[in-house]
């Protein structure tokens, strides 16, 4: 941000050394010699910030990142679908997530998306984590009727009729 900051200060220098320069404040001697050294000192400011970004660790660069988010998802949905039965898909979440906490209709899951480039290889600690925290609607839950069965505790019946059965 600093080398950045900088850049637009040059650019504005530049702009008022040709302000000058239009207005004759300046000689073109004068013009020449300045607008060299303002050159030369962004091509070190330039070269500085390459350098940097050359430098700066895969999980910081936008387009990997969203790459491999994106890529992430749509692996998890097409695995998620071909899953055909509850097994399947249990195993499937245990593949894809490192863990589910669940409390009290609050559910946490906490995983990791793996970095992948063509031209980087890199290793475990390539990943991003992500955390998803999210409650269950009970209203949803307990809208329906309620099936009840004879083994059920919440089923109220006499014992005539459990006697005669």
């Amino acid at each position: 941000m600093r080398l950045e900051k900088k850049e637009k200060y040059l650019d504005r220098e530049k702009k008022k050394l040709i302000d000058n320069f239009a207005a004759q404040k300046i000689t073109q001697q004068e013009y020449v010699e300045q607008n060299i050294a303002l050159d030369q000192e962004s091509m070190k400011i330039k070269t500085k910030r390459a350098e940097l970004l050359r430098k700066i660790p895969l999980l910081h660069k936008k387009e990997i990142v969203d790459f491999s988010m994106r890529q992430f998802c749509d692996g998890t949905e097409a695995g998620l679908e071909k899953c055909s039965d509850a097994d399947a898909q249990r195993q499937f979440v245990l593949d894809s997530v490192e863990k589910v906490i669940y409390n009290r209709y609050k559910i946490t899951i906490i995983g990791a998306v793996p970095i992948r480039t063509s031209d980087l290889d890199q290793g475990a600690d390539s990943k991003i984590p992500f955390k998803i925290e999210g409650q269950i609607d009970t209203y949803m839950l307990h809208r329906g009727p309620r099936q009840k069965f004879s083994e059920d505790g919440r089923l109220k019946i006499s014992r005539k009729i459990l006697q005669t059965t």
